[in-house]
């Protein structure tokens, strides 16, 4: 393994043939990762990375085939016919010619061998250069010597990369088990060849292929021929058997006609691509791609890639509101920004102060330094700015979720204190901030990310400035699956998406105006899958594979459209599950203690409690069986459920038929969805974004009514108690002092029995429930 680093500027990096890690720093980078499985990061700047081999990445001199001529021997270390030791060398002039006419010396070095005692000679002789058992001792049969050849300029002494092949004639057989043999691997060569009718006997290890003689060959005889390719390579290393008799070996310069090519198996690379417009192509073996910040183009070229384009970068912006005048009441002024700012009560809006010239008879607001200011206004009288004694509430609602950096607070002798919401709704943290005394100043670092909103409530008087945030830009990315079955990323900005051949996953993350091919097989085998699991969405089909995705807003507005072809299915649910309430079906996440909900057993039954377990991406990709179980339209029966919706795995789902009563006694039973998963249209499905598992509870366990199928609401039993935030355990056990200990949770009856996993299963094998 290699670790190589770039130098910051505009470098070109060549990987070598073991699985290397790159990292190419600032700068215009051009790297190649060569043989392997490499991990490369582009770092900053607009790169072009190759997993395997690319055009510009310092590549290889084309080379004529090499030949090995004892007219052309110029020196030999070992001393004396057969008596070649370790680290002996030969050096040979002519070995191969550029394009250009430069002539190509190389330096044969002994590196080892199996035995002490076998007979090594570097400079044979015409057609046996290198000769093994020149004594033929029967003894050293089966014995290998391994080697190294360098390549270099004989006028400067430079190594140099030559792509070339290397032929060896006339690997000959004794007998059985007493014959000639060549092994090369892939850290020197990219293929090996023979011709179609080859009498040679070729064996494939790890990485590794050993061609064997089968008889006695003559060195005109092509069938007997071994071929082995090579790029980029400024030396090559290969090892030799002998026979029980002298084994002549060299390389002829010939190229086999019409060569049967068996490609060694490309690397499995991983490729970063940092900031930057960069371009990233992963070529053979089952890569992955990430182009990071940037407008990337990814191509994954063979195997089952993974791409993803990334975003253009992060916004750094600051709201000192130096640009305002005073008095400006402050509500859409930086919607270029990506926020809008209001107060919690009308009758007190936010406005401009200037602390440099005080109004409102406020000198505790003057400063030299902060300049204008935000307050939230006594009155709303914008000739006179004051800000109001009793305090108030500043919310700030994003666009889009941002990292909260930091903030300014100003003469808040009461304190302060700072909510910040996720895109739902739900509390991320809440901040305290304490007072700063009679005109005192504060920087409150926050340093939180996935903000959608912002409440900074001032307890009394008081203002704040230089409220920071950073801002993820979108970046237009251009991926392209090629072949195998690949899965890319649509993220945020409007991106390009082309599958090629293979059944390729087209995995929608954000909303933007995508472009989504998934390519044909010439068979027309292949299937390729949209998947918008998550987003609100609206799919027009257009054609049999084609059609448009309209992305809406929370007001059901069109905010982008994708357009997609040559897709075969397509994963679509809208977020939220619909319950059965007495007033219509209300969204799960609208519910509230108190709300009525329609139960199977005991009519109408008032809910006790809600909560909220958000898990996000990072978390499900170390622990993928807490993604959610997609459960498709009429998976359960007609009509149950009437829209495709999603559970938690561990959430159980009304099983009510004959065929339950049968197997367990029981018509109706509780199966947890993970051991539903055997049933056409329940699988577990992915979470690109997070997800958040809602719970509902009611004074007894009860089945309610979800998206027109029955399951249960929650039961707080250890697990369940253990699985959701210490706060919310606490809320529950104040509700339920009796749930506190193991007689109060086990008179909390479930609803229906609840089938263990090996009796789920024994009702999913005979297919689906109702």
């Amino acid at each position: 393994m290699a670790d190589i680093d770039g130098t910051g500027s505009n470098d070109t990096i060549p990987g070598t043939n073991e699985d290397d890690t790159i990292e190419a720093l600032a700068g215009a980078d051009r790297v190649s990762g060569e043989g392997g499985s490499d991990s490369i990061l582009g770092g900053d700047g607009d790169d072009t990375i190759f997993g395997d081999a690319g055009d510009g990445t310092s590549l290889g001199n084309d080379a004529t085939p090499l030949e090995l001529s004892i007219s052309n021997l110029v020196s030999d270390t070992s001393h004396g016919n057969n008596n070649a030791d370790v680290g002996d060398t030969a050096v040979y002039s002519d070995v191969a010619q550029l394009e250009d006419g430069t002539s190509i010396s190389a330096r044969i070095v002994l590196t080892g061998t199996s035995d002490d005692h076998l007979d090594v000679d570097l400079s044979g002789g015409d057609g046996f250069e290198i000769l093994l058992n020149g004594s033929s001792d029967e003894s050293m049969g089966g014995k290998t010597a391994s080697f190294r050849m360098e390549f270099f300029d004989p006028a400067t002494g430079d190594p140099v990369a030559l792509n070339s092949t290397a032929t060896i004639n006339d690997l000959d057989r004794n007998s059985p088990g007493d014959r000639e043999s060549v092994t090369i691997d892939a850290d020197s060569f990219i293929s090996f060849s023979t011709t179609s009718e080859t009498s040679l006997e070729t064996t494939t290890g790890s990485g590794t292929v050993t061609a064997s003689g089968t008889e006695q060959n003559d060195p005109s005889d092509p069938d007997a021929w071994f071929s082995a390719e090579f790029e980029n390579r400024e030396f090559i290393e290969f090892t030799l058997e002998t026979r029980s008799t002298n084994s002549g070996f060299s390389f002829s310069g010939d190229l086999i006609e019409d060569p049967v090519v068996t490609p060694f198996e490309d690397g499995d690379d991983t490729i970063l691509g940092g900031a930057g417009n960069d371009e990233a192509f992963g070529q053979g073996g089952d890569d992955s791609l990430d182009g990071g910040l940037g407008d990337d183009t990814l191509s994954g070229g063979e195997g089952s890639d993974t791409l993803a384009g990334g975003g253009a970068g992060d916004q750094a912006t600051t709201l000192d509101f130096e640009g305002l005048a005073t008095g400006d009441i402050v509500s859409g002024q930086f919607q270029g920004h990506g926020v809008t700012i209001a107060s919690e009560d009308s009758d007190h809006p936010p406005m401009i102060f200037d602390t440099e010239n005080p109004t409102g008879g406020d000198g505790d607001l003057g400063s030299a330094t902060l300049g204008k200011v935000l307050i939230l206004s006594q009155d709303g009288d914008t000739s006179d700015p004051d800000d109001n004694g009793s305090g108030g509430t500043f919310q700030f609602t994003f666009d889009d979720p941002v990292t909260m950096n930091s903030m300014t607070f100003k003469d808040i002798e009461e304190g302060a204190k700072i909510d910040l919401l996720d895109d739902e709704g739900a509390l991320i943290q809440s901040i305290p901030v304490s007072a700063t005394g009679d005109g005192g100043e504060r920087l409150e670092t926050i340093d939180n990310d996935n903000v959608a909103r912002m409440d900074v409530t001032l307890h009394g008087s008081g203002a704040i400035d230089n409220v920071s945030f950073t801002r993820f830009e979108p970046g237009d990315d251009l991926l392209k699956g090629g072949a195998g079955g690949d899965t890319l990323f649509a993220g945020a900005g409007d991106d390009t998406l082309e599958g090629d051949t293979g059944s390729d996953t087209f995995s929608v993350t954000e909303a933007g105006d995508h472009r989504i091919v998934g390519g044909e097989d010439s068979d027309d085998s292949d299937i390729d899958v949209l998947d918008l699991s998550g987003l609100s969405t609206s799919v027009t089909h257009t054609g049999p594979e084609s059609g448009t995705v309209d992305f809406l807003d929370g007001s059901g507005g069109v905010t982008h459209t994708a357009h997609f072809s040559e897709i075969e299915r397509v994963i679509c649910f809208t977020p939220g599950t619909g319950i059965a309430t007495p007033r219509g079906i209300k969204m799960i996440t609208d519910l509230r203690p108190g709300d009525r909900v329609i139960t199977r057993d005991n009519g109408l039954r008032e809910i006790c409690w809600t909560g909220r377990r958000r898990l996000d991406a990072a978390r499900l990709m170390v622990a993928p069986h807490l993604c959610p179980v997609l459960i498709r339209r009429d998976a359960l029966g007609t009509g149950m459920p009437d829209r495709d919706m999603l559970v938690s795995p561990n959430h159980r789902m009304l099983i009510a038929n004959e065929l339950a009563e049968m197997l367990f006694g029981e018509r109706e039973v509780l199966v947890a969805a993970k051991h539903l998963t055997g049933l056409p249209g329940i699988e577990q499905a992915g979470a690109a974004k997070g997800v958040s598992y809602i719970h509902v509870m009611c004074e007894h366990h009860e089945v309610l009514l979800a998206d027109s199928a029955w399951s249960e609401s929650f039961q707080p039993g250890d697990d369940a108690l253990r699985g959701i935030e210490a706060e919310q355990r606490d809320e529950i056990l104040t509700l339920f002092p009796d749930l506190a200990s193991a007689r109060g949770l086990g008179a909390y009856r479930a609803a229906r029995p609840s089938l263990k996993a090996h009796e789920a299963k024994a009702l999913v094998a005979r297919g689906r429930p109702q």
